[in-house]
């Protein structure tokens, strides 16, 4: 209960000194002062802008995904499918290494008539 009480107590003097701290904004006196401030803001926006937008995606965004990716990728999703392709490749040896005798049978088979079809058209 005294951890509760002293950490309200902080937030509330942090605030009120926050908020003591900040300058209020100038208000602008007629329409002309108003449209002058708009466009100095609109021009540092637009000098600026690419340049935080560069950076944060440099500093920022570009991290993030970059680690998403090798948490993702390289940490999950490549070990299974590396274990998926390993056992599929051992199912599918074994496979291979029965139906070898079988398969060159059957390949001697159509080359010996096809031998002979492209015999039969010269007779």
């Amino acid at each position: 209960m005294r951890h509760l009480i002293l950490l309200l107590v902080s937030i509330l003097l942090f605030s009120i000194n926050f908020a003591s701290a900040q300058k209020a904004p100038e208000i602008p006196k007629d329409f002309d002062e108003a449209q002058g401030m708009g466009e100095k803001a609109l021009t540092i926006g637009i000098q600026e802008l690419p340049g935080l937008i560069g950076k944060a995606l440099k500093e920022e965004v570009i991290p993030v995904w970059i680690n998403m990716y090798h948490f993702v990728w390289t940490d999950r999703i490549a070990q299974w499918l590396f274990y998926l392709w390993e056992e599929a490749r051992g199912l599918a040896g074994q496979e291979v290494e029965k139906r070898t005798p079988y398969v060159e049978e059957k390949i001697d088979q159509v080359n010996q008539t096809t031998w002979e079809r492209f015999k039969d058209l010269f007779e």
